[in-house]
């Protein structure tokens, strides 16, 4: 389970490189970062899918 520890890794650096306190874009950055894991995760579920089918 390599790529859940990579997406972990992922949303923990993302809001460190924002400094700033807007809040607005630290809530679009949060979510981009949620939608970016939520595809991957159901890229690697297709994949995975597709080579036991």
């Amino acid at each position: 389970m390599g790529t859940v520890n990579n997406i972990g890794l992922a949303l923990k650096k993302r809001p460190a490189t924002m400094k700033n306190n807007n809040k607005q874009a630290n809530t679009a950055a949060a979510s981009i970062s949620l939608l970016e894991s939520t595809s991957f995760n159901l890229l690697v579920f297709m994949v995975l899918l597709i080579n036991f089918l």
